[in-house]
């Protein structure tokens, strides 16, 4: 067996069994409390049978639980052939199957939602009218840069659970908190850093993080997806998300 593909057996492995822990975890508490107050068995192992069905629907389809509520497109045809090119030629991108998906938002902003398989590129309607193939180059690149780091499901797995708080248990705030200990700005300026390294281009780079700065910042997305966008999300306000644009740009400069 290659190497490529004893890494992404690994990884599957990896991913399935994170669901599967994920599941024991959530059960042990439930059993716990459905023991301290003696629930009806029945309505227990009901709730055993749902929450692994829906735990194995989140597994296959992340998606449908990440943006419920969010009704995303798929990308105009001509649109998504002229960025699958520059996917193909972007490294740790163009060995993986992808899907080019669209929601309406009024922050451009781009985001990476893997899984073992497949992974989806999910841009925001004004990212796709304000960013142009090199801005695109400088996202796949900056992408292609986390992938290297680390196994990119990973976080989808953080967005997942962090949006499911802000959706079905409502503590926005602990979301927050989740979402801001699993991407930092120092892990920001790495990716960056490489990115150009890999694009070579580096006035390219800054441009794309300071078009940001040009349009309405504003994101309807909660503060989870600030684990796989390009840019910070809802939890940010605009002077926050300028600073850390600023930075960024800065840091690149110095690159």
């Amino acid at each position: 067996m290659s190497d490529k593909k004893q890494i992404k057996l690994i990884e599957k492995v990896q991913y399935y069994i994170t669901f599967i822990l994920i599941y024991l975890f959530f059960a042990a508490i439930f059993f716990t409390i459905s023991n301290f107050y003696r629930f009806n068995q029945i309505f227990v192992n009901s709730t055993y049978l749902v929450a692994l069905l829906l735990t194995g629907f989140a597994c296959f389809n992340p998606l449908s639980f990440i943006f419920m509520g969010y009704p995303i497109h798929k990308i105009e045809d001509e649109q998504k052939n002229k960025l699958l090119e520059v996917v193909n030629k972007t490294p740790k991108l163009k060995e993986s199957a992808i899907s080019m998906l669209t929601f309406v938002d009024i922050q451009p902003n781009v985001f990476l939602i893997s899984q073992p398989s497949r992974n989806y590129i999910i841009c925001t309607s004004a990212a796709l009218d304000k960013f142009n193939i090199i801005d695109f180059e400088a996202i796949f690149a900056y992408f292609a840069a986390k992938k290297e780091c680390k196994p990119e499901f990973i976080d989808t797995i953080y967005l997942l659970l962090a949006s499911l708080i802000e959706k079905a248990i409502i503590v926005k705030l602990l979301a927050n908190v989740f979402a801001s200990m699993t991407v930092t700005y120092g892990e920001r300026y790495v990716f960056d850093k490489k990115a150009v390294e890999t694009t070579k281009n580096r006035i390219g780079y800054k441009n794309m993080l300071a078009k940001a700065k040009d349009t309405d910042i504003g994101s309807k997305l909660g503060k989870s997806f600030s684990i796989v966008g390009i840019f910070d999300t809802g939890g940010a306000s605009e002077v926050e998300l300028f600073g850390e644009i600023d930075k960024r740009v800065n840091h690149v400069a110095k690159a």
